[in-house]
């Protein structure tokens, strides 16, 4: 597992403490109420097997990413050059990859 020892129990209970001090602050100032409004949608049950696909579709997606990250991360381990250029490939890439979405 990859954060099997990053987890820290000891910070839970404040962690806990601070949201729920954040919200009641939150809350008095600016109000309890829904942020965005109430939802006056009805409720579909026939809905539910669309939602169970889509999860199975979602969890799918998201385990061929995590494989194909590993297998770009193990070709990277695997390629015979210096670390140097390693990382001058990466950076060049990751650059011109942020470039195309701005």
């Amino acid at each position: 597992m990859i954060y099997k020892k990053d987890f820290e129990t000891e910070v839970i209970l404040p962690s806990l403490v601070a949201s729920a001090v954040g919200y009641t602050i939150f809350g008095s100032v600016i109000g309890f109420s829904p942020i965005f409004g109430n939802y006056i949608g009805s409720f579909v049950p026939s809905t539910f097997p669309l939602y169970f696909i889509l999860g199975i579709v979602d969890g799918l997606i998201a385990i061929l990413y995590v494989k194909i990250f590993y297998f770009i991360n193990d070709s990277f381990k695997n390629w015979k050059a210096n670390n140097y250029l390693k990382t001058r490939h990466r950076r060049a890439h990751n650059r011109n990859f942020w470039l195309n979405f701005s």
